[in-house]
């Protein structure tokens, strides 16, 4: 139990001789809400407010009523405590009235003012007598008599003034103990666990405050701080670095005061990122990664962070950067096709003219499967445990346990291309310059789809309900039923020689060969050219979309990350907001005017 008390001491209302005893009011809250119901009190004076020495008695009250806060106590302490005239300071002690566990001591100690000092008179070593020292002045100065009196010629303790100890304003209190405006204090005493402290103002002087937000106006380079804004006014371009150790919540603002010709950029830290939201996404650039050799098949896991592709008469290679990094895996072969499960754990690779190579450690280690064959496409649920190959002129081939073990199906005919939905039921697969077959058993029945044509490439959402295919001097085709029918989208006819498409199946991406790249947002009624031009091979796409991998023969991977970069740019009056989402991961909230990397 947490608890926080203000007490206040009163004197006995009865107009006659004082004894020991006297009244102790006060206000007890338990974490910041006023107490209700009986609590236990022990109470003991000291000579000082902290350490000090202790007087003997201790009074144990139990099961005292509080009610909305407010308890009121008989205290009787004895002459004893009172007789040297030195301030006495009270010691309280609480648990629930219906505990029997430890008291809960309360800081600080409470001063003893005025009225228990009154007992004084019934001790009083220089007094006769009350009467003798009434006689000396009886009535001779009252309340009539006091006007006003100027605070400077008051000095000591004022036990409970309406200006000192319970303030209600210190102009400029060195200790305010309970002052509700203290406004050049030197010290605040009394404000410890479950008390609270209002400051008014804007803030602008407070430092490391959690939460707290402050401008600052710069014009030059800027380390960025936790929760701050930049405003920028200067003629030069201005670097501002993220903060290096930001905590999840975080803001960072940044706007240009528009008299900054020069503008503004973000850098980052080590394994940091920036995140755009998924609806900016528009002809952002694709940035050249690994080297040049005849990228033939790329696959990603679902998040876009693990890739991995292949060469034909290369190696395998895996990334697990999103693709700015690969490692070269396994030998030199026929690579003709590559799959991926959701995590990027399990993978499959099939060579032409070789074997189906399977890997469950993100492509560390291969293990040949099935027999020679000449393989041309492979494809995988999301747990990796169902796969589907075709062989060109020969047959398709499944298996449900990671590539184990194979079942031949269909008949021979041109396979070329095959993708799977993610729970492995549904399967679709094109014969070049024949038809599309769908099959929603896991391969054990197919039924021949559309017209023929010469398909190079299939691609499925993670459903199966949406498809899309495309091939040489075709379209891109689209189907929104399994691949019952289909229809061309908007596409010009070209030769394409790879598609992929989200989870969801509302973004597409196609690649042709010696030419462009094409990207759709809304499910292939609309496709965005581009660049650059080459000979495309294959193309790859993260669940979302946002992170695409494309191959090209005789060339580089390109991949865009249209969800994260690294860094940001901004020209005249342009302004950014970034949050903190942990794991390195700052995400742009807002974006005003002319930026890049948005």
């Amino acid at each position: 139990m947490t608890l926080a008390v203000t007490f206040i001491a009163i004197e006995s209302g009865v107009a006659h001789a004082q004894t020991t005893a006297f009244t102790y009011q006060g206000k007890l809250t338990d974490t910041g809400i006023p107490a209700n119901g009986q609590y236990d009190l022990k109470l003991q004076l000291f000579d000082a407010a902290t350490g000090g020495t202790a007087y003997v008695t201790v009074m144990d009250l139990q099961d005292v009523v509080v009610t909305n806060g407010i308890l009121t106590v008989s205290l009787d302490f004895g002459s004893l405590p009172f007789q040297d005239q030195v301030d006495k300071w009270l010691e309280i002690a609480v648990r629930p009235g219906a505990g029997t566990g430890a008291y809960n001591t309360l800081t600080p100690r409470q001063q003893i003012n005025t009225a228990p000092f009154a007992i004084q008179a019934n001790k009083a070593s220089e007094a006769q007598t009350a009467d003798a020292m009434s006689s000396v002045c009886n009535q001779c100065i009252t309340d009539a008599h006091i006007v006003g009196l100027d605070g400077n010629k008051v000095f000591g303790t004022v036990a409970n003034a309406a200006n000192a100890m319970n303030a209600a304003t210190a102009q400029t209190s060195v200790t305010a103990q309970t002052a509700t405006t203290a406004i050049n204090s030197n010290n605040l005493g009394g404000v410890s666990a479950g008390n609270y402290l209002q400051v008014n103002g804007n803030g602008s002087q407070l430092t490391n405050v959690v939460g707290t937000f402050k401008w600052n106006v710069i014009g030059g380079d800027q380390q960025a701080e936790r929760n701050n804004g930049y405003l920028i006014n200067s003629n030069s371009l201005v670097t501002i670095n993220l903060p290096t150790a930001p905590q999840i919540g975080d803001i960072i603002r940044i706007a240009d005061a528009d008299t900054d010709p020069a503008g503004w950029r973000i850098t980052i830290n080590a394994g940091q990122t920036i995140l755009r939201p998924l609806s900016t996404q528009s002809n952002l650039p694709w940035t050249p990664r690994e080297a040049n050799r005849d990228w033939a098949s790329i696959a990603s896991s679902a998040d876009g962070t693990k890739a991995v592709a292949v060469a034909y008469n290369g190696k395998i290679y895996t990334s697990t950067d999103s693709g700015m990094n690969w490692i070269p895996r396994e030998s030199d072969r026929q690579w003709r096709s590559v799959a991926s499960s959701a995590d990027g754990t399990k993978l499959a690779a099939a060579a032409e003219l070789g074997q189906i190579y399977t890997s469950v450690d993100s492509g560390v280690t291969w293990i040949p499967r099935e027999t020679d064959r000449n393989w041309f496409s492979v494809a995988s649920s999301a747990d990796g445990t169902k796969l589907v190959a075709v062989v060109l002129f020969g047959q398709i081939y499944t298996s449900v346990d990671s590539g184990l073990t194979w079942t031949p199906r269909e008949t021979n005919r041109g396979w070329y291309s095959v993708a799977s939905s993610a729970d492995g039921t549904k399967l679709v697969a094109i014969v070049g310059g024949g038809q599309i077959y769908t099959s929603v058993d896991s391969g054990v029945t197919w039924t021949p789809r559309e017209a023929n044509r010469g398909w190079k490439s299939v691609a499925s959402s993670a459903d199966g309900t949406t498809l899309i295919a495309a091939g040489e001097n075709t379209n891109v085709y689209r189907s929104t039923d399994s691949g019952v029918s289909w229809a061309g989208t908007s596409t010009p006819i070209k030769t394409w020689n790879g598609v992929a498409l989200s989870a969801d199946g509302t973004k597409m991406v196609a690649v042709a060969q010696n030419d462009y790249i094409y990207t759709s947002l809304d499910s292939g009624i609309t496709w965005i050219q581009q660049l650059p031009v080459r000979f495309w091979g294959s193309v790859a796409s993260s669940a979302d979309g946002s992170i695409l991998f494309a191959g090209t023969g005789g060339g580089q991977i390109y991949v865009n990350n249209s969800r994260a970069t690294t860094e940001m740019t901004g020209g005249r009056g342009s302004s950014v907001e970034l949050v903190y989402l942990g794991d390195g991961k700052f995400y742009i909230l807002n974006s005003q005017g002319s930026n890049t990397g948005f």
